[in-house]
């Protein structure tokens, strides 16, 4: 009686066909893990640099010695330190700018980053001295949905 050697068409056929099942499978799996990726670095630089800006109002709004609340209903926030400096916060074109003394607009957030939205909200009670400001910033990413701070 003679003995089979190797592999019939039939079993090398199925065999093809499960590998090719398992390797989509996996294929799969990897894309899904690379697009979860993307999406969280994306979601990490709209987060990292929207605080970075919302922490710079913060700490400008908490030192200032003067508020101008006209300038609130416009978008832009001017503030006076208590050396005398003067800031003002503003978007335009998609971006966050600080101007200082007038001088040249440094933009707060990166150019992948898109401001949506920059409103500021005075909420100061009357006769008081403190100033009360609120400060609403909206960003999106292209990875990403609109978020909001």
């Amino acid at each position: 009686m003679k003995t089979r050697q190797g592999f019939s068409l039939f079993e090398v056929t199925v065999y093809i066909a499960i590998i090719a099942v398992v390797m989509v499978a996996v294929l799969g799996i990897v894309a899904e893990t690379v697009l979860n990726r993307i999406k969280a670095e994306a979601l990490h630089n709209v987060t990292a640099s929207t605080r970075f800006a919302l922490e710079r109002i913060s700490q400008d709004i908490r030192a200032a010695t003067d508020i101008d609340e006209t300038d609130l209903s416009s978008n832009l926030l001017t503030i006076t330190l208590a050396d005398g400096t003067v800031r003002e916060y503003y978007a335009t074109a998609g971006q966050l700018y600080v101007a200082t003394n007038g001088g040249s607009d440094i933009a707060l957030t990166p150019s992948n980053v898109t401001v949506t939205e920059f409103s500021l909200e005075d909420r100061t009670t009357v006769g008081s001295e403190t100033k009360d400001v609120t400060v609403t910033l909206s960003v999106a990413d292209e990875a990403l949905s609109a978020t909001t701070y």
